[in-house]
């Protein structure tokens, strides 16, 4: 006898703010007919901090003094009581409205080197002591609405590269002579809007293969004990 469980969210880009009503169905496909306890829906937000393996050592009691941060949980019965699913594939539908409590801001989604934050829908089908109960969960992406957001305001930058500004790469590897010059629209961007900007080659000693532009964020996260900074690649 085989049972598996599938959360579709109505929106494709599972993407919500705020105060905005999350709709789809839970499809539960069974192999047989097949007995069930019940089934839950939990909607659960969480800020988790996480142990880079660069600081382990440094802050670890700090950490480990850092439990996670509820933003969100609520649990109601979308399948009460106890019943049959039919052999094939049964439909549940679900509607709820994302809403924090009175005293908890539902942040934006955020996968960090120190912080995440995370929100799920997760669905439990519990069955009889024979039987193990099923499990399936479904991340969604949690956005501010831009009324809340500080507005952007545009800070653009030029700037220049010459040899002597990689003085890193210098000392390990023989680097020509070049000049590269450019421009950023703004140092304060918008997500939401493409980073913007120009580079023009005014020499270089060297054949050209190829440019690369590369985006690094670095996140700084730390107490009184001190601060740890981490940056990745985008």
């Amino acid at each position: 006898m085989s049972v598996s469980l599938d959360i579709r969210l109505k929106k494709p880009s599972k993407i919500y703010r705020e105060g905005e009503s999350v709709s789809g169905i839970v499809v539960i496909s069974c192999s047989t007919e097949t007995r069930h306890e019940g089934v839950n829906l939990t909607i659960d937000g969480i800020v988790n901090l996480e142990l880079s393996s660069k600081c382990i050592g440094q802050y670890e009691s700090f950490y480990n003094s850092v439990k996670p941060i509820q933003l969100v949980l609520n649990t109601f019965a979308i399948c009460k009581g106890s019943g049959k699913f039919p052999h094939g594939t049964t439909e549940i539908p679900f509607m709820f409205t994302l809403q924090g409590s009175q005293t908890k801001v539902l942040y934006e989604t955020y996968h960090g080197v120190f912080i995440n934050i995370q929100y799920f829908i997760k669905v439990d089908m519990k069955r009889g002591l024979l039987a193990k109960d099923l499990e399936k969960s479904c991340e969604f992406i949690v956005e501010s609405s831009a009324k809340m957001a500080e507005k952007a305001t545009a800070k653009p930058i030029d700037f220049v590269i010459v040899p002597e500004s990689v003085h890193k790469l210098k000392s390990k590897y023989n680097v020509p002579n070049f000049k590269i010059t450019g421009k950023i629209d703004s140092l304060v961007c918008s997500i939401s809007n493409p980073f913007t900007g120009e580079i023009t080659i005014e020499s270089c000693d060297e054949k050209i293969k190829s440019i690369e532009v590369q985006l690094v964020r670095i996140e700084t996260c730390g107490c009184a004990d001190g601060y740890s900074k981490d940056g990745n690649n985008f």
